[in-house]
């Protein structure tokens, strides 16, 4: 299994939208998704419209970073109170 690390990147580059990294922005996005509602090939656009230099293919696997943001790992061992679902049709 690949670490945090590799599969969230350098967590000193921000995004140019929301000005987060790269951990930051995927939890910020699962948090709101309850209301937003986003599919899984819309995260995907948002992560890569935040960081559109960065050639990285775990943006294209948001099921798998959801998993790991339900389990509390990217938050610090923290689990979310509102389990991030998916809204794909």
């Amino acid at each position: 299994m690949k670490s945090n690390a590799f599969l969230l990147g350098e967590q000193t580059m921000r995004g140019q939208i929301h000005n987060k990294n790269v951990q930051e922005t995927w939890v910020f996005l699962f948090k709101n998704n309850a209301r937003d509602r986003l599919t899984d090939a819309q995260i995907s656009l948002q992560m890569k419209a935040e960081f559109p230099g960065r050639d990285s293919k775990v943006f294209d696997e948001v099921n798998l970073v959801r998993g790991r943001y339900n389990r509390g790992l990217l938050t610090k061992g923290v689990v979310p109170k509102v389990k991030a679902v998916r809204y794909d049709s």
